[in-house]
């Protein structure tokens, strides 16, 4: 171990001075994940399948789901054992519930 230097004290992280930086003009060719004529990128889209457009044209708001579920709430039928083992079981069975 006689290869490592002397470790010296008394310096302070405020005897450390920054140095700067010097940079050329700022292009968009010099940032991560960006071309130099990011300008010409097509616009991202998105495609949707039939069923999709489907889904997207309902709100998918059932009143009469929402109402059922308050009522079983609101008459403590809704929180079962059955319902509560059944979402156990389906916590578990998920493999990125339990990591």
């Amino acid at each position: 171990m006689t290869d490592i230097g002397q470790i010296t004290t008394g310096g302070s992280a405020g005897d450390l001075q920054p140095r700067p930086v010097k940079r050329g003009p700022a292009s968009s060719g010099d940032q991560p994940g960006r071309t130099a004529d990011a300008s010409r990128r097509t616009p991202d889209r998105v495609e949707l399948s039939p069923q999709a457009r489907a889904d997207r044209s309902s709100d998918g708001f059932r009143p009469e789901v929402v109402a059922r579920v308050r009522e079983a709430i609101a008459g403590g039928r809704y929180e079962t054992s059955e319902r509560i083992e059944a979402t156990i079981d389906a916590m578990l069975a998920d493999p990125k519930v339990i990591e």
